[in-house]
């Protein structure tokens, strides 16, 4: 039975997505996690953050990875929260910055571009009004609020499960969870996997189940077999693709 999907590329000139599995707060996914896509897709809608978690938790969504993953490391400066609770007791905030300051390296993706594949019944007629007159309610970003993104509608189109039982070439990141998918190896694709990338925010910001993906890095399409593949019909192509998951 043929859905229709929206499509829609996203992009900035920095971006970071935090890497909740290391012990620092400096580094960063190199792909968009699906909960990061819900993000973007309420404030597109200008839904608050304690309505969109749940209005967006079973949304179909793919992500296609448009540029070269490149990562740029910066020194940041970060201001200790008491330094706040001195400022109230005094009449002058504190000049000791060894006491309230300190530096940390921080990595961010340089020129990140994907390419969002959407579909929920209950939100798709709004978005697709906003996407068409390229609107937002709220400033979209790429994880902080100084990457601001810019969006681009693709268009509206019908996509399909596709029931070849053979290799197919996908076009999105092909995400899993504990057992890697069966991926035909072709030289001259270069593959690597993201680890514990979250599935969805709970309002309270929780974080609610992790998936890891594979992904080309240099922007290949990759041949994978037995996997949920979708196939797009959009002007002429009929790019497959691989929904993320909404739940462990």
């Amino acid at each position: 039975m043929s859905q229709t999907l929206l499509i829609f590329d996203v992009s900035s000139r920095f971006g970071f997505f935090l890497n909740n599995l290391t012990t620092t707060s400096g580094l960063t996914h190199n792909v968009i996690p699906r909960s990061t896509v819900e993000g973007l897709v309420g404030a597109i809608l200008g839904l608050q953050s304690n309505e969109y978690p749940e209005k967006l938790e079973g949304s179909n969504i793919a992500v296609q990875i448009l540029s070269p993953i490149r990562k740029h490391t910066v020194e940041q400066n970060f201001i200790h929260e008491t330094w706040l609770q001195a400022a109230g007791q005094k009449a002058h905030p504190p000049t000791e910055s060894v006491d309230y300051h300190w530096q940390a390296s921080q990595e961010l993706l340089v020129s990140p571009k994907y390419r969002i594949y959407f579909s929920n019944p209950e939100v798709d007629s709004d978005l697709e009004l906003f996407l068409e007159n390229s609107k937002a309610r709220f400033i979209p970003y790429l994880g902080k609020s100084s990457m601001i993104a810019s969006v681009k509608f693709i268009g509206k189109y019908r996509y399909e499960k596709n029931p070849s039982i053979q290799y197919v070439d996908v076009s999105s990141i092909i995400p899993f969870f504990d057992e890697y998918p069966k991926i035909k190896i072709v030289e001259g694709i270069r593959l690597s996997t993201e680890d514990g990338m979250s599935i969805h925010m709970t309002k309270d910001r929780a974080s609610i189940g992790t998936y890891s993906a594979i992904y080309s890095e240099n922007l290949n399409e990759i041949s994978v077999k037995d996997a949920e593949i979708y196939k797009v019909t959009m002007n002429g192509k009929n790019p497959n693709i691989v929904f993320l998951p909404i739940r462990v």
